[in-house]
């Protein structure tokens, strides 16, 4: 009666449970790349994951053609595979999982979890060969499963589309209690153009000099003297880079579910897509501004110029999930650590960092403030100094590799501030030598430096380089605690006859573990 009933109204599901079916290992690879793009939708490069399928397809093909040789049975062989790309792709959601449990500490590590799974596949081999059993009724289980589970996925992805889930990714908090801006072009008006300046985890004078007993007088003094108003008690608003430029780029604060949390990987990616929603860019092109975007973020309509400083975070959010990515990035990282690098391949590393993220954004500042336009511009550049990889001496020569690890963290990064300082008095330089006309220009740290080792210093993490130039210099707006935040809030109130009510200054904890 049954498997007449199935017969008559489920025809296709009738055909599927009598006939061998060789497809679900393959549909496991799609179901994992599918569930972790819609997981994180709209964070995950589509180019990195169509690529990353294709990958782990041809693997689980060369998997399956391994196991029909040795088993000789497609049935096991099927079997197998699926055992081996589920452990594959699934180990990391397997072991966040038993990680949560309230289980012995042994069971957490990898000194079990590699034996144990190496035991299940030795013993599935075993088992298999072994074993009698077509085990028909179980491939198709699995097949209908998987099956089911990536139309479901790709459904879950069609709504993400249409409803724009993406949109979930912005962090910036309500901002409707601001007056609406008047983006509208003028061309009867003469727009000043804005450089915008970050060294990352470039600390005040105060701390430099309280905290690594350096008098930051030399810089200070430069800065004065072409006319910039310093802001000597600043402090950012999140000590971590993507909230802290997004607060900068967006004149507002972020949603409370970012206060005193740890950031994720995914936080940071999202906080570095609200960096490329903010408000500022498009309200400037609207108001017929040439964009330079030399920074490490991708701002809307406007990609990096040169290297991705995210790219491949966003790829480890696939990648990261897998058994090779974890022992990646739990155990061969910290092989690396403790053996070092050889001193060629510290040396290349280097060189690529520092043409990467600081000379090539260097040298694209300095071209943009030559570039001839009737239009004002916006530069935005941002050097990853004095931040870590402490790779510089002072004088701008490199350390060797015997101090890859430095043994005193604050002397090695007092010595690439003292190098920051000449690049950005270079940039400053250069900027007033070629750009002639009327200029705003924002230089600013997004955040101090964080790695005291003890709690008792978070406040001194906020303490960040912060100093501003009008062309007019008009500096009655600007005070001595002024937080970025509110920084663009003025420019546009004074420059561009905005009327942005001033925020509270505050400063927000996050925790950074990367």
């Amino acid at each position: 009666m049954n498997n007449t009933i199935t017969r008559k109204y489920f025809p296709l599901f009738q055909k599927l449970s009598s006939s061998p079916v060789y497809l679900y290992p393959f549909l496991i690879v799609l179901y994992f790349v599918l569930h972790e793009c819609n997981a994180n939708f709209g964070l995950i490069p589509v180019p990195f994951s169509v690529w990353f399928a294709f990958c782990y397809l041809f693997v689980t093909l060369v998997i399956f053609l391994l196991a029909s040789w040795y088993f000789n049975k497609a049935t096991k062989s099927l079997l197998f595979t699926a055992l081996i790309v589920i452990i594959l792709l699934f180990f990391g959601a397997m072991h966040d999982f038993v990680k949560k449990l309230s289980v012995p500490d042994l069971f957490k590590q990898y000194r079990f979890w590699l034996p144990f799974l190496s035991a299940i596949v030795i013993g599935s081999i075993i088992f298999l060969r072994k074993s009698a059993k077509e085990f028909l009724s179980l491939n198709r289980y699995l097949f209908i499963t998987f099956g089911v589970l990536c139309i479901w996925e790709l459904l879950h992805l069609g709504f993400n589309v249409v409803s724009k889930e993406n949109k979930n990714n912005i962090l910036f908090a309500d901002t409707s209690f601001d007056k609406k801006l008047h983006p509208a072009y003028d061309s009867t008006q003469s727009s000043p153009s804005i450089y915008f300046i970050i060294l990352d985890a470039f600390t005040s004078s105060s701390c430099l000099k309280k905290e690594f007993n350096y008098d930051n007088a030399g810089l200070d003094s430069f800065l004065t003297g072409k006319g910039f108003y310093i802001v000597t008690n600043s402090k950012s608003n999140y000590p971590v880079t993507p909230y802290s430029i997004a607060s900068f780029l967006n004149f507002s604060y972020l949603k409370d579910e970012v206060t005193a949390q740890e950031m994720t990987a995914r936080d940071r990616i999202r906080g570095g897509t609200s960096v490329g929603a903010n408000r500022l860019v498009p309200y400037l092109e609207r108001k017929g501004y040439n964009i330079f975007n030399y920074s490490i973020f991708n701002l809307n309509g406007h990609p990096v110029q040169g290297a991705d400083y995210f790219y491949s975070l966003k790829q480890r959010m696939l990648s990261g999930q897998t058994l090779l990515g974890r022992i990646q990035r739990d155990i061969f990282w910290n092989v690396r650590t403790f053996i070092g690098q050889s001193p060629k391949e510290y040396h290349k590393q280097m060189v690529k960092h520092s043409n990467d993220y600081i000379y090539d954004k260097l040298n694209g500042l300095k071209a943009a403030a030559g570039y001839p336009s009737t239009k004002p511009k916006f530069v935005y550049c941002h050097l990853m100094l004095p931040h870590g990889p402490y790779i510089f001496h002072r004088d701008g020569t490199f350390v060797q590799d015997s101090e890859q690890k430095p043994a005193d963290e604050k002397k090695a990064y007092l010595d690439q501030l003292i190098f920051a300082r000449q690049l950005l008095k270079s940039a400053i330089n250069t900027i007033f030598k070629k750009d002639t006309l009327n200029k705003i220009i924002v230089v600013a740290g997004d955040h101090g430096f964080r790695d005291y080792g003890t709690s008792d210093k978070i406040p001194q993490t906020f303490e960040n380089l912060h100093a501003i130039y009008f062309y007019d210099k008009n500096y009655q707006s600007l005070h001595d605690s002024l937080t970025p935040v509110n920084t663009f809030r003025i420019v546009l109130n004074q420059y561009f006859q905005e009327h942005l009510v001033p925020l509270r200054d505050t400063s927000i904890f996050v925790y950074d573990p990367f």
